[in-house]
């Protein structure tokens, strides 16, 4: 799962998920109002992780988050 930062959103991540892709590591990203609190965006992260292990039959998740995205995704953990 790609967590963008601040000021910014999912498609950040364009780049990075087509090259992920292209190994066979399925990517998983969702864009959230960074106006919010840490707290609102970490309950976002876990409806995503759940959502991620859904569409992939996936046991866990991997994060990859920048700035304010690894901060929310870090309060989730």
């Amino acid at each position: 799962m790609l967590v963008h930062g601040v000021s910014s959103n999912q498609y950040v991540w364009n780049d990075y998920a087509f090259w992920f892709e292209l190994e066979g590591v399925p990517t998983f990203r969702r864009s959230y109002n960074f106006y919010q609190s840490n707290r609102t965006t970490a309950s976002l992260v876990g409806e995503w992780v759940q959502e991620a292990r859904a569409i992939f039959d996936a046991d866990k998740v991997d994060i990859v988050a920048h700035s304010m995205g690894a901060m929310s995704s870090r309060y989730y953990l």
